[in-house]
This record gives C-alpha cells, sequence and structure tokens, in this order.
C-alpha cells in the first residue's frame, strides 16, 4: 500500500510544520504542505488562495487536484491532514490494508449530520482512495454539483463525495472504538471528553477510550508530536 500525504498548513505555523515533518509525514511515500505563501522547500506546494476559513474548501480541494494531476497512479490512497494532526502511518496502512477492490471509498472520523451520509471530520485527518479522488475532482469541475468557497472543508468535501457516489468505509476496531481521534489528546488521559461529542458522532461506543490501533489525533501541538512520536518509535 502506497499512500500520499498532504497537510494545509498557514504561512505563520513554521513550528508545527516543523514537527510534522519531524514526526510522522516522512513515513508516508510521499508529501506535501499546502502553504499560501513562498517557501523554498521541496516539500512545499504553494497557493495563492486567500487564507482564511472560508478558503479551506479551495485549498483542500487545490491539494487534492494536485494529487490528481501528479500522484493519482503512483499511489493507492490519498491523505489530507491539519499542522495540528498526528498520525501513525504504520496503522494507517494496516487498516487500509484489510480494504479489498477497487470501488471509490474514503474514511476518516465519521461524523453524522448534516449531509445524508454524515462525513469526516477534517481535523484528524481523512483518506480517499484512487476512484474516490477521481470521482472527487469531477464532481468539484461539474458546475454547480460542489461547493467550492465558503462551508466548513470537511463538510463540503463529505458533501461532494456522496453526490458522486463515494463510499464511507467505517474506521472502527474491532472493538468498536475510533481509531481517528477528534478530541484533545489530554481528554483521554484524564477523562474529560467534551459533553457534545457523542452529538456529532456517528458511532458513540467507548467514547472515552484509545484504540490500540489508532490512526490519528487532533489539536496536537509540536511538543506533543514530539512526545508522542518520542514514546511510539524510540523506546524499545
Amino acid at each position: 500500500i502506497r499512500v500520499a500525504c498532504f497537510v494545509l498548513a498557514t504561512p505563520n505555523a513554521k513550528a508545527k510544520m516543523a514537527a510534522v515533518n519531524e514526526t510522522w509525514l516522512q513515513r508516508c511515500d510521499t508529501y506535501f504542505f499546502l502553504v499560501t505563501a513562498t517557501h523554498g522547500q521541496h516539500d512545499v506546494v504553494n497557493v495563492t488562495i486567500p487564507e482564511g476559513r472560508s478558503y479551506l474548501t479551495d485549498k483542500t480541494v487545490y491539494g487534492f487536484k494536485y494529487m490528481y494531476d501528479y500522484l493519482l497512479n503512483d499511489f493507492d490512497w490519498f491523505v489530507k491532514a491539519d499542522d495540528d494532526t498526528y498520525m501513525i502511518v504504520e496503522n494507517l496502512k494496516f487498516y487500509l490494508s484489510h480494504y479489498k477492490g477497487d470501488a471509490p471509498a474514503y474514511s476518516g472520523l465519521h461524523l453524522r449530520h448534516f449531509s445524508p451520509n454524515g462525513y469526516m471530520a477534517g481535523g484528524p485527518g481523512y483518506v480517499l482512495n484512487r476512484e474516490a479522488l477521481r470521482l472527487l475532482i469531477k464532481g468539484f469541475n461539474s458546475p454547480g454539483l460542489c461547493r467550492l468557497t465558503g462551508g466548513a472543508e470537511d463538510l463540503e468535501i463529505g458533501r461532494c463525495l456522496t453526490k458522486v457516489g463515494v463510499t464511507i468505509i467505517s474506521s472502527l476496531d474491532k472493538f468498536r472504538t475510533q481509531t481517528f481521534q477528534g478530541t484533545r489528546f489530554h481528554s483521554y488521559i484524564d477523562n474529560t471528553v467534551p459533553s457534545y461529542v457523542p452529538f456529532y458522532l456517528k458511532n458513540k461506543d467507548n467514547l472515552n477510550k484509545v484504540s490500540r490501533f489508532t490512526i490519528s489525533f487532533h489539536h496536537m501541538d509540536p511538543n506533543m508530536m514530539h512526545h508522542i512520536d518520542f514514546i511510539l518509535y524510540n523506546i524499545q
């Protein structure tokens, strides 16, 4: 399984970009940051789309379009993440290895509202296979079908994927525990997962537990990324 990853970043988030680059991102088979400013690094794709939440869908579609144009035939799965996402790429690949067939599919932390089939939360990252990526770009290239500017990025991507017939595949482990974690890491340690979380999630089982097959965490600052990475990869 070959996985291509891109990370949305802001020009003033250099510490976050550095932490992502120094920890999990290089375990993807190829990767790049999408930034609205000029950077000299080879792993940065620059865009001229304005900053701001209203343009996150534009930026995300640009990132997927870049993958479609340059990476489509060389990789099996395509990941979008944020600069405060931490991913355990080996667990991601283990999970994806169980999906058989070429039917269009995408997965992540499944939220249940605002779209007929729900959608994947953007913060923990989500993943599309090759055929889903192909259909997503087709959807955004079809006038009036998918909303590009404004709205919530993850929701608009999810709505577009539903319209073009992409299937959501469950990311729950065999114990029905989430593998894409949407709340802060410390909330699992001190049992303070916010009370509003069940309202949004498709699955309401084991909300205060962290799967042994966890794929990602959201709301991770640079120090926490380095701490988690050290524990996972350096303790024998």
